[in-house]
């Protein structure tokens, strides 16, 4: 983690800075996204000409707003009541000399400093804001460290209570709907076991005095969802470290948060637990176990070309995934390993394939269009199961077009 000084001119903006309600701010007209993660201290300055320094507050960023000016926000940090006088100390007075007096916006701070910095908070925090300070210090790294010790205790609602808050838009969720996730009536129970997760983090980590383990995981964040719930915000570190731990399930790309949405979207999509869902997500975008059964079923070549380059071979679904239940969209055989290029045709429904495997083709088409993909009206799929049947023909029935007014 690093450490960063932003400076608040009292006199220019004209009030002194405050803690929120929903938590600490900073505000900059310059770009501040690199703070996502990183601890700010907030340093104030009151008087017109000879300035008197205080310490206002000091937090690590959830997240950022772009606007006019740029914002920083963050729920875990320490407030000093009053604020801390820092005019008069030397080693203050020489990082002031370093910031060009705070005229260079938000900076880096050295270490020496930082440690100063942590001294007069060490000095001032009661055991409870120190353990939650020292929550946000922990890296991705140590996260994975734990976690990978820790994975054989979680239990599998756990495990799907860690998978749909870190798979949740944004990372945030309320624990009505980790209630939801995990197969519970009540969010009490889900409070429980979510509580006994961040409680094994913490005793591994060696944080003490959190009196709500959950703080471990997540903080409260600013927004609260459609039904009016607060929502836990997963430490950045953790959600990292989850990606690393489980990278089959847990999303990577953003095609995978647009496959979650749509499955959101259906209407048995509430039913789904994290796992189902996240193997279902892998399914719509051709990749993960079902891409894997795929590439088995097929030998790893393409089901027509024969091609075995497996960058270009795509998992494709041969009945329209709006129309299929949760159970055909992760059946193999309602798909085919296709190249780039084949997929395109059999996806637009310029192609489809007869029951025996012989390659239908749209009049839109071309003799030496399919030429030019090395693909004539005598192709035919590698082999063909009676397992596909059904799903061919649903293909030729509904996605392929045969003349050119489909």
């Amino acid at each position: 983690m690093k450490h960063y000084v932003q400076y608040h001119n009292t006199e220019k903006i004209g009030s002194r800075p405050a803690r929120g309600a929903d938590g600490f701010s900073v505000f900059s007209s310059k770009h501040i996204r690199h703070l996502i993660g990183q601890q700010v201290w907030l340093i104030s300055g009151v008087g017109e000409k000879r300035k008197t320094f205080y310490l206002e507050y000091t937090f690590t960023v959830d997240s950022i707003e772009q606007g006019s000016p740029n914002s920083a926000h963050g729920s875990n940090g320490f407030a000093f009541a009053p604020p801390f006088l820092l005019s008069g100390l030397t080693w203050f007075e020489e990082f002031k000399k370093s910031q060009q007096n705070f005229s260079l916006g938000v900076r880096e701070i050295d270490l020496s400093t930082v440690k100063q910095l942590e001294n007069l908070v060490s000095e001032l925090e009661t055991p409870e804001a120190r353990a939650f300070r020292l929550a946000s210090t922990i890296s991705a790294s140590q996260f994975l460290e734990v976690l990978r010790n820790l994975e054989p205790q979680f239990t599998q609602t756990q495990k799907e209570m860690l998978l749909g808050h870190v798979n949740a838009r944004s990372h945030e969720i309320s624990m009505e709907c980790l209630a939801v996730l995990a197969g519970y009536s009540g969010f009490e129970a889900a409070n429980v076991q979510y509580g006994r997760v961040g409680a094994l983090l913490a005793e591994a980590l060696g944080i003490q005095g959190l009196s709500q383990k959950t703080q471990m995981i997540g903080t409260v964040c600013r927004n609260q969802d459609d039904s009016g719930h607060w929502q836990w915000k997963m430490r950045p570190a953790l959600v990292e470290a989850l990606k690393q731990l489980w990278p089959t399930t847990v999303f990577q790309m953003p095609e995978e948060l647009v496959a979650a949405a749509e499955i959101d979207a259906d209407a048995h999509g509430s039913e789904l637990r994290p796992t189902q869902r996240a193997t279902l997500v892998q399914a719509r975008i051709g990749q993960g176990d079902y891409r894997k059964k795929l590439l088995d079923l097929w030998q790893r070549r393409c089901a027509v070309t024969g091609c075995d380059i497996d960058q270009v071979l795509i998992a494709s679904h041969a009945k329209p995934w709006s129309k299929c239940s949760n159970q055909e969209r992760l059946d193999p055989f309602n798909g085919l390993l296709l190249t780039a290029s084949v997929d395109r045709l059999f996806d637009s429904g310029l192609i489809s394939f007869t029951d025996d495997g012989l390659i239908l083709v749209s009049s839109q088409l071309t003799e030496d269009q399919l030429h030019a993909l090395s693909l004539s009206k005598a192709t035919r799929l590698r082999h063909i199961s009676d397992r596909h049947k059904a799903y061919l023909k649903a293909h030729r029935e509904q996605v392929f077009r045969l003349d050119e007014g489909d």
